[in-house]
């Protein structure tokens, strides 16, 4: 089979094929192959004239396909992945002018003396087993390009791919696999296993691997998804590609994700020949451990799933402060002798308490502390605390079981409400009052604290190093003035600064051994405080309870109880968290 100008054309995308057209006064629209076809008819079997367009990448992608095996004397793989474009050019012209000689119909065989013998149908497949190794950031330096389209290049005449990954993302099987159709005319089989989370990221890793799914399976005849659920965590990084009689593997660092295959620094390590080990392995994963996406996979067996099953709730990182102090820097720097003399003053307009503290901006407007506010703060203290029963303390925030977060929720939800309702009417009278009286009671601020500081003999000394002079800061007052206004109209800002807390799925931790330490560390050490303690809250209880620990264990013996305890009986989520009513959970007595 002698190589054609279609052969060039096959290796490149569509975006590229379109670019093609363009440049050739031809029509744009159409599928792939049409497009195909299109510039084939056009450069009427001369392939000089594409060759002299094509990419770097491009080039690197036809010879990788048609370099069956190399004896060294004038060209290798590793001499083709360093190669100059120009170079690049030059051999693949040699081998469509120069090189091929087709002795008999039918049979591709390369002429005496030539570096390489040319295979169209597959891949390259050494029989002695060749490797390669392929890195998405060093790429020219003795390595193959490792990127989706470096992926896709390796697909063009595969049959079969099986992909074993730990990590993944849709995202990167799209761009692979649908983005310009199929990367190669023969594939029609796609098996995919990856990772499966556990609790509410199950069913969301179930929707969008489902979706997918579907989509493949409408240009590709045989496409199934499957999940694996480890006794630990499920690891492997692992790309089996079928050919025509061949078999190419792919294995090393990079997980099934767009970061890996263009931000990241990963090697795949390309194997060709013999991989029946490889297969082996992979053969025994979809048979034994991979679980169809619609599986119920029942209870859960590991600690890492078991943490799975609940979310984070943390205090969202909102700052709202209505007091004012420009002074505080110049306090910090008196030597303490000065400034005691300051605690027994009191300046107009601050917060009444003694000593120089902060303009008071909720007094100026005229709202102040009322006993509305005051009942107001203290149902929020309430709320503070009434996450303890729902949860369990950690270096990250409160991990809270899904299946109570609806409970939890409802407290949280009055909370934001009494919350809005105060910085409701802050807002309105900040709306309300005009700049001039609040600019004139800040002034009378600054005037009293400028008398006062007037008799401190450090006051000049400390003034000259700092950056802004405090007593002269009305227009700094009046831009934070105007900021605070902004803020309370944005409805975001307002609802974050009004939750008590926000929440998020616990993050994928475990492949970071001081990350996940420190997370189990503070998950076990705070349930060992629970339990010496005489009034236990309702999830610390309820683990320590179900994992049969005393109630002076230390948090290696608790940890130690609760794995040992998942690996033999297993737990069922969400059945084993005995929900109660939310009266009586109310009144259970906070642990601290």
């Amino acid at each position: 089979m002698e190589p054609k100008v279609r052969h060039l054309l096959e290796q490149l995308p569509v975006t590229r094929l379109r670019e093609l057209c363009r440049a050739r006064s031809l029509p744009v629209a159409g599928l792939k192959h049409e497009l195909r076809e299109r510039l084939a008819r056009s450069y009427r079997g001369d392939p000089v004239p594409l060759i002299q367009v094509m990419k770097r990448t491009e080039l690197i992608a036809v010879l990788d396909l048609i370099y069956h095996e190399l004896d060294g004397r004038t060209a290798t793989l590793s001499y083709v992945t360093q190669a100059r474009r120009e170079d690049l050019q030059q051999i693949v012209i040699r081998i469509f002018r120069d090189l091929w000689e087709p002795k008999a119909i039918g049979e591709e065989v390369a002429p005496e003396g030539c570096p390489v013998r040319l295979k169209w149908s597959d891949p390259i497949v050494a029989d002695d087993g060749r490797e390669q190794v392929m890195s998405s950031r060093h790429a020219g330096a003795g390595f193959a390009p490792l990127s989706i389209d470096s992926l896709r290049g390796t697909l063009a005449g595969a049959r079969g791919l099986s992909v074993a990954s730990a990590y993944y993302d849709v995202e990167f099987f799209r761009n692979l696999l649908l983005a310009d159709g199929k990367p190669g005319d023969h594939l029609d089989q796609i098996r995919i296993v990856v990772n499966g989370l556990a609790g509410p990221r199950l069913n969301m890793q179930r929707d969008e691997l489902g979706a997918l799914q579907t989509d493949l399976q409408s240009l590709y005849e045989d496409v199934e998804i499957r999940l694996a659920f480890a006794t630990s965590i499920f690891h492997p990084k692992l790309y089996l590609i079928r050919n025509h009689g061949s078999r190419v593997a792919l294995i090393g660092s990079a997980n099934a994700t767009t970061a890996a295959m263009s931000v990241n620094d990963e090697i795949l390590l390309r194997l060709e020949g013999s991989v029946a080990g490889l297969e082996a392995y992979f053969e025994h994963i979809w048979t034994h451990e991979a679980h169809a996406l619609a599986t119920q996979v029942g209870r859960i067996r590991n600690l890492v799933q078991f943490f799975r099953t609940g979310r984070l709730f943390f205090k969202a990182s909102t700052a709202f402060q209505m007091t004012i102090n420009p002074f505080g820097e110049l306090l910090r720097r008196l030597p303490r002798a000065d400034r005691a003399r300051l605690t027994n003053v009191r300046l107009r307009n601050s917060e009444p308490k003694p000593g120089v503290g902060p303009f008071d901006l909720v007094a100026a407007i005229g709202l102040g502390e009322d006993e509305e506010d005051a009942a107001t703060r203290q149902e929020d203290d309430k709320h503070r605390a009434s996450i303890k029963p729902y949860s369990v303390e950690t270096c990250y925030g409160y991990w809270v079981p899904q299946s109570l977060t609806a409970s939890l929720e409802l407290d949280l939800d009055q909370a934001e409400l009494s919350k809005s309702a105060r910085y409701g009417r802050i807002a309105a009278a900040l709306a309300e009052t005009p700049d001039a009286p609040i600019r004139k009671m800040y002034a009378e601020y600054v005037d009293d604290a400028k008398r006062l500081f007037s008799d401190l003999p450090s006051v000049p000394s400390v003034l000259a190093e700092l950056r802004a002079d405090p007593f002269a800061s009305h227009e700094w007052f009046m831009t934070r003035l105007q900021q605070l206004r902004e803020k309370l109209g944005q409805e975001g800002y307002v609802q974050r600064l009004c939750r008590p807390f926000t929440d998020v799925a616990v993050p994928e931790i475990w492949d970071d051994p001081v990350a996940r330490g420190d997370f189990e560390e503070s998950f076990f050490e705070y349930l060992s405080y629970v339990s010496t303690l005489p009034t236990k809250s309702r999830v610390p209880r309820q683990i320590i309870e179900w994992a049969k620990c005393s109630s002076d264990a230390d948090a290696a013996t608790i940890q130690e109880a609760l794995v040992e305890r998942l690996h033999e009986v297993g737990w069922n989520d969400p059945d084993d968290w005995k929900v109660r009513s939310r009266a009586s959970a109310s009144d259970e007595q906070d642990d601290d």
